[in-house]
């Protein structure tokens, strides 16, 4: 295998348990209907999530679903709609967490990768 394709398999393997699938819902009438699906990282072992805020603007209900399957409802802490960027706090306890790095060290046209879509969302 080339050495690209092992760099991305590696990353890959290494985050892919701090991926969830952010399920939103709206109130409709007397329920919540769902609204949409994302997805988002956690950051911290305490639950906390990164997600977009276009994900989660005007839900009244978001449901989370780990990479075990396990589904976690979820608040919104904050959310920056100009940089289109939400918090949310799940009540989850995770050992595997997404490590931020730092954007001072990135070089223009680096290689990054973006890895979303947990169960086929």
């Amino acid at each position: 295998m080339d050495s690209y394709s092992n760099l991305v398999i590696n990353a890959v393997d290494s985050i892919r348990n701090a991926v969830v699938k952010v399920d939103t819902y709206r109130q409709k009438q007397s329920n919540n209907q769902q609204a949409g699906s994302g997805s988002g990282f956690l950051f911290s072992t305490d639950g906390y999530i990164f997600t977009n805020s276009h994900v989660v603007n005007g839900a009244t209900k978001m449901l989370t679903t780990l990479y075990d399957g396990s589904e976690i409802e979820a608040t919104l802490v904050g959310e920056a709609r100009h940089t289109d960027i939400a918090v949310l706090q799940s009540y989850a306890h995770v050992s595997t967490t997404a490590r931020l790095g730092d954007s001072s060290v990135i070089k223009v046209r680096q290689l990054v990768i973006a890895i979303r879509s947990p169960f086929g969302c």
